[in-house]
């Protein structure tokens, strides 16, 4: 939300956020539902976007979905699901905050940024480490009573959920950020991580490999995938022990070859950043010039 009111707001936009379980929301040019959708807010709106996620939507609002002007699609997987249901869509990206601290200190060791969900792969990094002890250490952030964060192996800190400076630090402290995600609506983690010039781990499935680069990191294979969201999606599964191989190869890396892989992520990163600004402003310009 930060990245998209500086953003709109740079376009000279006013902007006010409200909850989607609200009953009516101010009179506006443009209303933009982000992940949810309510048709009840759309009455005192003059245009309207829905940017959503697909692993939460949900095929009854399908019905409401030609009352919206415009569809845009965080990735290429989110485009086909719903040009699939016969919704007209542009493809647009999105874009995420930019923490990178050149002043932090690097440290030879993984992050696992796992926050407030339970989707992150994080039983897939988990076992990695107790299969392969000699890994280098990992940190994970993580909401306390997550289900997934037990049995943690050595060289394994749990440092729950910290504040957002903290985790700015650690994003940038952190060379190897490992990120294998079944299933994302952006990826907000995995294109922060490489942002900071991190080195990211990360699955070889849409939208994470539209992140991620092979000369910018390691993506791993799908050992198995199985439906997720109403079938709309597919949650794609890693072996543990292919992590683990790209961590060691990360890591047997010399540090100006791991500098320059994260130079090429932050690079494509901050491309696919302005990328979406520029699609978006023109959409948004559209709009309000009733196009």
């Amino acid at each position: 939300m930060r990245v998209f009111t500086r953003f709109l707001e740079a376009q000279g936009h006013q902007v006010k956020w409200i909850d989607f379980r609200e009953a009516r929301m101010p009179t506006c040019d443009i209303a933009i539902f982000l992940e949810t959708f309510t048709p009840e807010l759309l009455v005192d709106a003059r245009k309207s976007v829905y940017v959503p996620n697909m692993e939460c939507f949900h095929l009854e609002k399908l019905a409401g979905l030609p009352r919206i002007d415009q569809i845009w699609a965080k990735g290429k997987s989110a485009a086909e699901a719903l040009t699939g249901l016969g919704v007209p869509t542009h493809l647009t990206g999105f874009a995420s905050e930019d923490a990178y601290d050149p002043g932090v200190e690097r440290e030879l060791a993984c992050l696992h940024p796992v926050g407030r969900s339970w989707g992150k792969g994080t039983k897939a990094v988990l076992e990695a480490w107790r299969r392969h002890p000699d890994l280098p250490p990992l940190f994970l952030t993580a909401e306390p009573g997550n289900p997934e964060v037990r049995d943690l192996g050595p060289g394994v800190t749990d440092l729950g959920l910290i504040g957002l400076s903290e985790m700015r630090k650690l994003q940038n402290r952190c060379e190897i950020h490992v990120c294998p995600s079944p299933v994302e609506g952006w990826g907000h983690a995995i294109v922060e991580g490489a942002l900071c010039c991190a080195i990211m781990i990360t699955t070889d499935a849409s939208p994470m490999n539209e992140h991620i680069r092979p000369d910018a990191g390691f993506l791993l294979p799908v050992a198995g995938r199985e439906p997720f969201g109403q079938g709309l999606m597919q949650s794609n599964h890693v072996n543990p022990d292919d992590i683990a191989t790209a961590v060691r190869k990360a890591t047997a890396m010399d540090k100006a070859s791991r500098q320059a892989r994260g130079r090429a992520a932050r690079e494509h990163a901050l491309r696919r950043n302005a990328s979406f600004e520029q699609v978006a402003s023109r959409l948004i310009g559209e709009l309000a010039s009733g196009k």
